[in-house]
């Protein structure tokens, strides 16, 4: 009897499928300050006033960025991305530039995708797949975020 039973567990062991979890947010926590994938150019402009710098040098599109730390993309009047650069920009989960990168994996679990570019910095992306998506870049020096962001371009 042991021995059936042993052996079935060795077959469940060896012959169950396993794959790690990837990350799946929902596109309503896909936030960053309150600025949802819903969002509007105008409720943006309602919110944070004018903009500190206006860069449209790329053909098409327009960044506003606010001394805030806050950067937005768009093109066509249709919001694009969000950036937070400094710290108080808060994702709908209260992750903030600053914070530890071991705070991805508590809040948002395994990233769909992890990379690091030949500087500082290791990227995490999550919901990746989805509609929209958030990714951090990590310091590699201090492991704090030091960048958040939220692309919305698929909606």
């Amino acid at each position: 009897m042991k021995k059936i039973l042993i052996g079935a567990l060795f077959a469940m062991i060896c012959f169950t499928p396993f794959s790690i979890a990837q990350a799946t947010i929902l596109p309503s926590r896909i936030q960053l300050d309150g600025l949802g994938m819903k969002t509007t150019l105008e409720e943006i402009k309602d919110k944070y006033g004018r903009p500190d710098y206006v860069d449209s040098s790329a053909s098409g599109y327009t960044r506003w960025n606010w001394d805030s730390g806050l950067s937005i993309l768009h093109r066509r009047y249709k919001f694009l991305t969000a950036t937070a650069t400094k710290p108080g920009l808060v994702t709908f989960d209260d992750v903030s530039v600053g914070d530890p990168a071991y705070r991805l994996t508590d809040v948002y679990g395994t990233a769909d995708r992890v990379f690091t570019n030949s500087q500082c910095d290791v990227y995490y992306y999550y919901n990746e797949k989805g509609v929209g998506y958030l990714s951090f870049s990590v310091s590699k020096l201090t492991g704090d975020i030091v960048e958040i962001h939220m692309d919305r371009t698929s909606v």
